[in-house]
């Protein structure tokens, strides 16, 4: 058990009664979307939903948790009283697009380290580092009145809504898709044509996403397996 791991899980028990109190006032997740996302990221045997426990309610109950104390303990002290309304969020936008709230946190922590005021060098702005330009593009689908890439609520509605699209567009390929958020299609597409594969931004992601998955099995006593990316 890593040592991340240990801390995290007694971190969780201390703080179990906040915790839990805010993890069930959160949305229930899909867990059965969640199991075909982490199926597509790393593989069947590595995935957790109802089929791994006799109460699919242990599984929402301990992805709730896990993405409420995320986002707690990760906001700047300015912003952790948006806590639950970011959680909130991330599960309701995990729920519309059939994915894990566990992968949105893991890009978000990559992208911004949960800092909604960080701006990118390319002028990549809030918590899921979204351009403008992208912004306005996005919208047109999405629908939001007004476009505050600073505002958390505004950043993840798009980002999620960005990944749902390229995640269609690579056929689920996740090495694929998750490259795209960060270099573009046009660029991902390009490299595929010249025989290559982007890997070192997925591979940071998906080491995020790891850690919650170790954490979530550790939650539900779960005993890790080895796994690489999944081979669609």
């Amino acid at each position: 058990m890593k040592t991340r791991n240990i801390k995290y899980i007694l971190a969780l028990i201390v703080g179990l009664p906040i915790g839990l109190a805010e993890a069930k006032k959160l949305p229930s997740v899909n867990v059965a979307a969640i199991h075909i996302h982490q199926k597509e990221l790393i593989g069947a045997k590595r995935a957790i939903a109802s089929v791994h426990t006799e109460d699919e309610s242990e599984v929402n109950h301990a992805i709730a948790q896990i993405v409420f104390e995320e986002t707690r303990k990760s906001l700047p002290e300015a912003h952790k009283s948006q806590a639950s309304k970011i959680s909130k969020t991330i599960i309701e936008q995990a729920n519309k697009y059939e994915m894990d709230p566990l992968f949105l946190i893991a890009v978000i922590k990559h992208e911004s380290y949960f800092d909604p005021e960080m701006v990118g060098s390319f002028k990549e702005i809030g918590l899921m580092q979204i351009k403008p330009t992208t912004a306005e593009w996005l919208n047109k689908d999405v629908g939001l009145k007004s476009i505050d890439l600073r505002d958390p609520i505004i950043n993840i509605k798009l980002g999620a809504a960005f990944f749902s699209q390229l995640r269609s567009k690579f056929a689920k390929d996740s090495r694929l898709y998750i490259a795209a958020y960060n270099m573009g299609a046009a660029n991902v597409y390009k490299l595929l044509r010249n025989n290559k594969k982007p890997k070192d931004y997925a591979m940071k992601v998906m080491k995020n996403y790891m850690d919650l998955i170790e954490t979530l099995e550790i939650s539900l006593m779960k005993e890790p397996f080895p796994v690489k990316f999944a081979k669609n």
